[in-house]
Formats: structure tokens, sequence, C-alpha cells
């Protein structure tokens, strides 16, 4: 599935948040773009415990300061499911 990465408008919905995910590594564009839960890209990679995509979008300027429309920042996410390796990632960045 192609998806056009426009910024605020993608869909990152949990059927095509990995779709959503690829396309941004390949496109390295859409890294702040948020779904309608406020979820971005790299929320969804620390839910999903991914910690390659989270470094991918890391790497690629993705802040993980930004909240969802619950208040919860990438690295809460990542507190909460104890991923030592995505927080060590954050870290790294300053996001937690």
């Amino acid at each position: 599935m192609d998806k056009d990465i426009r910024g605020n408008d993608m869909d990152i919905s949990d059927e095509d948040s990995m779709d959503w995910l690829e396309a941004v590594a390949k496109k390295n564009t859409g890294v702040p773009a948020r779904g309608s839960n406020g979820r971005t890209a790299l929320i969804k990679a620390v839910m999903r415990n991914d910690a390659g995509a989270v470094a991918s979008l890391l790497a690629k300027g993705a802040d993980p300061s930004l909240e969802d429309s619950s208040g919860k920042t990438a690295a809460m996410y990542a507190s909460e499911s104890n991923n030592q390796e995505i927080i060590a990632l954050l870290n790294e960045k300053g996001g937690m």
C-alpha cells in the first residue's frame, strides 16, 4: 500500500501504521505527521515495541517530546512497556 505523505493529514490507524512507517522511512518525510488520535509515527513505533523503527525515526528528526491527544509522549509509552532498548534510544535524544 503506497501512502501519500503530506504531513498532518496522514491516518496512522493500527491497520496501516506499519505501511505508514515504512513510507516515512523510505521517503524521509512526514515524521511529525499525526493520526486522528494525535499519535506520531514515533509513538506508534514505541507502542509496537519496534526499536528499529524508533531508532530510524529519531535519526530522521522525530520529536520525542510531542504528545498525543491523551497527553502522552513516546517516553511515557516506553515507560509503560518497560522496553529498556527503546528507553535508552529515547534517553539518547533527550526524550526521557
